[in-house]
């Protein structure tokens, strides 16, 4: 596995975590109010509940995250299970995430591809709310789907059968498109953004 590839995956990694944090608190919100139905027993459009509770990419993703993270810590996975929390085993998908801890994910590089470029429904519809966007949000979308960004993710993490070869300008080209859109959110006005926040939360509630 290429060295330089994983670091600038990194960089890619966290250009698009500082584009989640402009979300503020809908992870927060949502993975509450996934609990919340759960104790209730109301288990109403299950697709938009919190990701981490429903889906597990750690095993989805097994070979290839086992390869990266191993280079980080050979132990990583059983530390995770000693530290992952204790919910329901009928709980619905393939989840809860072993990555998921009491204060959201431990992994802290090198996550599932798809949990690092996936934009969630709630996302998406905060973004068309905002008109940032006009996308559907019925089902999750990649950020390629919403934006120009060169096709070097899979690449970095060499998951496909034939990895193409990554140059640094095709990095930097994805860097500047993935800064410019997080902009675009940052500077949205704090309360318009905060009330599509607390509407795209009701959408599990219909």
């Amino acid at each position: 596995m290429n060295s330089q590839y994983i670091n600038w995956y990194k960089k890619i990694e966290k250009a698009l975590f500082s584009l989640f944090k402009c979300f503020n608190n809908l992870c927060s919100l949502c993975y509450t109010q996934t609990l919340k139905q759960v104790y209730e027993g109301s288990r109403k459009k299950r697709k938009l509940w919190c990701c981490c509770l429903i889906d597990n990419q750690v095993h989805d993703y097994w070979p290839q995250l086992n390869i990266i993270q191993s280079r980080i810590d050979k132990k990583w996975y059983s530390k995770l299970q000693t530290k992952k929390l204790s919910l329901w085993k009928s709980m619905p998908g393939e989840g809860p995430c072993p990555a998921l801890g009491a204060k959201g994910c431990m992994l802290s590089h090198c996550r599932p591809l798809t949990c690092t470029t996936q934009l969630c429904e709630k996302m998406l519809f905060i973004l068309n709310e905002l008109s940032i966007t006009n996308v559907a949000y019925s089902s999750p979308l990649q950020i390629e789907d919403i934006i120009k960004v060169p096709d070097i993710a899979e690449s970095l993490c060499n998951i496909r059968a034939k990895t193409k070869i990554v140059l640094e300008k095709d990095v930097r080209e994805y860097l500047d498109a993935v800064t410019s859109f997080k902009d675009k959110l940052a500077k949205t006005d704090s309360i318009t953004k905060e009330n599509a926040i607390l509407k795209s939360i009701t959408l599990m509630e219909g």
